[in-house]
């Protein structure tokens, strides 16, 4: 009896280090991806688009139907926000809206966004 534990144990042990061999020594990822979408329907679209900024960085363009993927982006939380939309035009939803960014993963965050016809001044 006391034989067939040292052996079991001997295949556990050698079980964990033929896996542990298996790692590609670059340790957990730390970085993953955001998908942004811009789904805009209605009148009088916004016509110079959006601007999407990613927590404390910069505004970048972003159009009215438009997808942009965010790479390398820092494991955890993180806030997206929509921005300059014209006054005719209304987000759907959370604006900014807060997203967990996770290893190996693309998270895809959609800005739906209504627009109304103008009036005309008389």
């Amino acid at each position: 009896m006391k034989i067939r534990a040292i052996l079991s144990g001997f295949g556990f042990a050698f079980a964990s280090l033929s896996l542990s061999g298996c790692d590609s020594g670059t340790g957990p990822a730390t970085t993953g991806s955001l998908t942004v979408v811009t789904s805009t329907t209605g009148q009088n679209l916004d016509a110079d688009g959006y601007r999407c900024r990613l927590d404390d960085g910069e505004a970048d363009p972003m159009g009215v139907n438009e997808i942009v993927t965010l790479r390398d982006l820092a494991v955890g939380s993180h806030t997206i926000a929509l921005s300059d939309i014209a006054s005719n035009c209304e987000v759907a939803g959370h604006n900014p809206r807060n997203v967990t960014v996770v290893p190996f993963a693309v998270l895809s965050v959609r800005f739906d966004v209504e627009c109304t016809a103008l009036s005309s001044a008389t």
